[in-house]
């Protein structure tokens, strides 16, 4: 009966290192997808950033997000909305 246990706990212990494994390899491939989206995503983030400074330093409350204003960016001009 403990030859059975034993084998069993083995069994469940090799299983769970397995299982934790595979996880291991899916964050690591979720994260290079992110970390893809950020590099191609952070020159319109930039953009973005510096027209918010630049309309606070005016003045403007609140500050607007203008798709105008960040040229050379595909973006939907309804999106200026709420």
């Amino acid at each position: 009966m403990t030859c059975i246990i034993r084998a069993r706990q083995r069994l469940s212990h090799y299983f769970n290192r397995e299982i934790l494994t595979i996880n291991d390899l899916a964050v690591g491939f979720l994260t290079l997808g992110s970390l893809t989206a950020l590099i191609f995503l952070f020159k319109t983030g930039q953009k973005a950033l510096n027209d918010y400074d630049q309309q606070l330093k005016a003045g403007v409350k609140p500050p607007v997000f203008n798709t105008s204003e960040l040229h050379g960016v595909n973006l939907n001009p309804t999106s200026e909305r709420y």
